[in-house]
């Protein structure tokens, strides 16, 4: 039995990085219904953790976050056998994981920083959280962190994504792509789009019309072999020409009923700068102010 849950969960884990994400969801359950309560520790919270984590790739938030409530339900308190460890902070990266999903990366980026701290000697968690990182909130110090605990790694995959944090630290359209196509040649296909797309962007912010083009076709035909599939953390093909990170952080907090003051307050901007974020968070949206938002936003959550 044992046997057929480690199989069922490995499987699981490798449909997700081909793009198999139907699959992958189908072999977790599978492995989650194989681990009965009575599974020895630290299982059934592994098992738990990747349901979660792969549900929120697939956009299933609520779901992720019923399945992390139940690991975190599971564990004891700080003195018991659950209380911490390399297991805690795995739930807590895919926790992390499911806040960047729902449109929150700076609570992300302040739960990384805190839990890559954590990790200490494991180096396997600390790249993953590196790794995250590096995406969310990309930048050359964290690019070389990765380097640096990669280095005495003999995982290809780590290599690849300590190339890949330095290609968007970068901002290098050429990088991104030559990165991607690394990706996809290793049967990394989910991450191999998410860096095609982070080119494509790339490319738009150069003026680099024709390139980007090409490249969201080339993206198009990735996502069409992940059935569908589209990396929670890259901006959706309708919303390619739409609002920065920042300007959707500050609308979603405008929409929830926030004034300007309040948001510079919790995101530690000038008023100015939250007005301007929103006058052309405005424009972008064809709305006339503040009122139009919720609907707005909710468009294009939809599409």
């Amino acid at each position: 039995m044992s046997w057929t849950r480690s199989s069922a969960f490995s499987l699981g884990k490798c449909a997700y990085h081909a793009g198999q994400m139907r699959r992958s969801m189908r072999w977790l359950h599978e492995a989650r219904t194989l681990t009965a309560d009575r599974t020895l520790f630290p299982i059934r919270d592994y098992v738990l953790s990747a349901n979660a984590y792969v549900a929120a790739q697939l956009g299933e938030l609520a779901e992720s976050g019923r399945l992390l409530r139940q690991l975190f339900d599971d564990r004891t308190d700080g003195d018991g056998p659950h209380g911490g460890g390399l297991v805690a902070i795995d739930a807590e990266l895919t926790a992390a994981w499911l806040t960047a999903a729902q449109g929150h990366p700076a609570t992300a980026v302040a739960t990384l920083r805190e839990l890559q701290g954590r990790a200490g000697q494991a180096t396997t968690v600390t790249v993953e959280c590196l790794h995250l990182l590096s995406r969310l909130e990309p930048g050359t110090a964290t690019a070389e962190r990765l380097c640096t605990v990669t280095a005495d790694c003999d995982s290809p995959l780590f290599a690849l994504w300590s190339e890949y944090a330095h290609a968007l630290a970068a901002d290098d359209p050429a990088a991104l792509e030559r990165v991607g196509s690394a990706l996809e040649a290793s049967g990394y296909l989910t991450l191999g789009l998410e860096a095609v797309v982070a080119a494509e962007r790339a490319c738009h912010r150069r003026g680099d019309q024709r390139r980007a083009n090409l490249l969201a076709r080339r993206a198009d035909l990735l996502r069409e072999r992940c059935g569908g599939y589209w990396p929670p953390l890259s901006p959706r093909p309708s919303d390619r020409d739409g609002l920065t990170p920042r300007e959707r952080q500050i609308c979603e907090l405008a929409s929830a009923g926030h004034d300007n003051a309040a948001i510079a307050a919790k995101l530690v901007l000038s008023v100015r700068t939250v007005e301007n974020h929103l006058q052309r968070a405005y424009v972008k949206l064809g709305v006339r102010g503040r009122s139009g938002l919720p609907t707005a936003i909710g468009a294009q959550r939809a599409g």
